[in-house]
């Protein structure tokens, strides 16, 4: 990740929780981009793309594709028993390593943004994710913006977001739709890399 992006992420007035790294499984899934599965921390994740809203500008330098994905999640009945070497090394699965920083804002009256309490539930609210990746021998960083609350005000909170997050100084980063895109395209990139290489 470049330096001068979480120097940009960690600026004044913004103080984002990072988070300890971990290792998530992702099951392989091929050139399927609209579906992800994972073993995360004793749970099963599944999330499904079920609309594709288009490019949204989101400040003077930046334009990224807005998505609309819903997720379900359920514990494992034996947590440690997914992760068994036996199994969870298998070709079927693909450890991503995380590195990650967020930002959660809440919104308010009025188009009113501010950072949310740390700890406390927020009701109509977006998070902001700065990682960096690693899987297959291959690094990379992503900047995610996730709403909720519906999908009108989701859509209304998160473009405000934006807004908020890249006003005043610029940041030299390169963020363009043809870059904007989920884990689950990134994963089918890397596995067509190591499919045919070079």
């Amino acid at each position: 990740m470049p330096q001068r992006a979480l120097a940009w992420f960690s600026r004044v007035g913004q103080r984002p929780q990072e988070q300890p790294p971990r290792v998530d499984y992702y099951l392989d899934l091929g050139d399927y981009d609209s579906l992800g599965i994972k073993l995360r921390e004793g749970r099963i994740e599944i999330k499904q793309r079920e609309a594709w809203q288009g490019t949204v500008q989101l400040g003077p330098q930046f334009v990224g594709v807005m998505e609309q994905w819903r997720k379900w999640s359920w514990p494992l009945a034996e947590p440690d028993a997914g992760l068994a070497p036996g199994w969870i090394s298998t070709a079927s699965w693909i450890g991503v390593e995380k590195k990650r920083w967020l930002l959660r804002y809440q919104a308010g009256r009025e188009e009113e943004i501010t950072l949310a309490p740390d700890g406390e539930a927020v009701e109509q609210g977006c998070q902001v994710e700065l990682a960096q990746v690693q899987a297959q021998g291959q690094v990379g960083w992503s900047l995610s913006f996730e709403s909720y609350r519906g999908e009108a005000v989701g859509r209304e909170t998160l473009l405000l977001v934006a807004a908020h997050l890249f006003s005043g100084e610029s940041i030299d980063l390169p963020l363009s739709a043809e870059a904007s895109y989920g884990y689950p395209k990134w994963l089918a990139m890397l596995g067509d890399r190591v499919r045919h290489p070079g």
